[in-house]
């Protein structure tokens, strides 16, 4: 079984590792940032990024932070575009709080956050690309509207959404569960980085605060959630990999359907994560 579970896990990952260019999806919070800022130093095939509403405000404050965050590391060749705002985002004290770390962590360095205009056509930036590989870090928005409009060949697409089968609506799906029904549903070799994943991997956020020096300092969860679905997209065989039949509810919550996806079941190598991560905190300010 678990010969089968690694051959799932390589199947899955090694066509994500091809060098096709990556587009990256997100509402640009911490944990999104972090990613970011990880494959920004790792992956030389990062092209796109767009952003849409959910832990940050709109989506061009989105953008400007990840200019920024871009920029800091060197990757000024990156595109970024903003996109549309997700069309609900429940009003958690968790994200209240984070929105406002964020700001401080962003003035507490002096960095500002890049100011626009950008670019708003997020179809037309990535179909300049021809075939891509698909990263999804925030409410599917961007991308549903992407795929429903015929413009863009996705090859591959990890997303860090949705939660096991039953369980309350994970927030990016929530955010907007019209698109996270329609990108499960027609989304090409979808694999899903689920909340359910994430915590197994990390089942105490307190494990993580200082790996990645200051962003994780700031929100300990940081490392725990969207760079995980980032190093399931960087790196072959980091995950388990399971065949599943979901759907996605009004609410956005995950449950049995008809659209064959995969999900992520489990981390394979903590320590190996653990040490991509570090390469984020040699690019990002202190």
């Amino acid at each position: 079984m678990r010969n089968l579970l690694r051959s799932l896990t390589i199947a899955v990952t090694s066509s994500m590792t091809a060098k096709r260019p990556l587009w990256v999806d997100t509402d640009a919070g911490f944990d999104d940032l972090v990613a970011l800022s990880a494959l920004a130093a790792t992956e030389r095939r990062l092209a796109v990024v767009s952003t849409t509403s959910g832990a940050c405000e709109t989506p061009e404050a989105g953008a400007g932070r990840v200019r920024t965050i871009l920029n800091a590391c060197g990757r000024n060749d990156v595109t970024v575009v903003a996109g549309a705002s997700a069309p609900r985002v429940p009003v958690k004290p968790w994200l209240t709080d984070a929105q406002k770390m964020l700001l401080r962590w962003f003035a507490d360095r002096s960095l500002g956050a890049a100011s626009g205009p950008f670019d708003g056509d997020v179809g037309g930036a990535v179909a300049a690309l021809g075939a891509v590989d698909l990263l999804c870090l925030g409410p599917l928005t961007n991308v549903a509207a992407v795929l429903a409009s015929g413009r863009v060949t996705v090859e591959t697409a990890i997303a860090m959404g949705g939660d096991a089968p039953g369980r309350e609506p994970e927030f990016n799906f929530a955010c907007d569960p019209a698109a996270a029904a329609a990108v499960v549903k027609t989304c090409p070799s979808l694999t899903l980085v689920g909340l359910d994943c994430c915590t197994d991997a990390f089942a105490e956020s307190t494990e993580l605060p200082g790996v990645i020096g200051s962003l994780c300092s700031a929100d300990a969860c940081a490392a725990r959630f969207d760079p995980l679905a980032a190093f399931c997209a960087s790196r072959e065989g980091s995950f388990e990999i399971r065949d599943v039949s979901y759907g996605v509810d009004a609410a956005g919550r995950v449950v049995g359907g008809e659209s064959r996806v995969r999900a992520a079941t489990r981390l394979v190598d903590r320590e190996a994560y653990l040490g991509w991560l570090r390469t984020a905190a040699a690019t990002l300010p202190r």
